[in-house]
């Protein structure tokens, strides 16, 4: 598995918690976003997508996940799908 750099990048916060398992459960789908499978998956990073845009998700040490999208492109559907689904607002976390 491959493990995806992010140079120049936006990250995403919740205002609370979702853990990282939630984002892959398949709960999403019914929103029109789904894991997208990619040799730059790793076990701390995976991607989620819309069928256009592309949204990283990475696993943090306690079992929480940020956001981060590296391309330009607009994750917005994406974030209000997760939104939607799991009852959080996303912030952009400045680091």
């Amino acid at each position: 598995m491959g493990h995806r750099d992010f140079t120049v990048q936006d990250r995403y916060t919740t205002n609370k918690p979702v853990s990282w398992d939630r984002f892959f459960s398949g709960q999403l789908d019914r929103f029109g976003v789904t894991e997208l499978r990619t040799p730059d998956a790793s076990p701390t990073q995976r991607a989620l997508t819309d069928g256009i845009a592309v949204l990283w998700i990475q696993r943090q040490e306690d079992g929480t996940a940020i956001a981060l999208s590296d391309d330009c492109n607009d994750v917005s559907r994406i974030l209000s799908a997760i939104e939607d689904c799991f009852a959080v607002t996303w912030g952009l976390d400045d680091f």
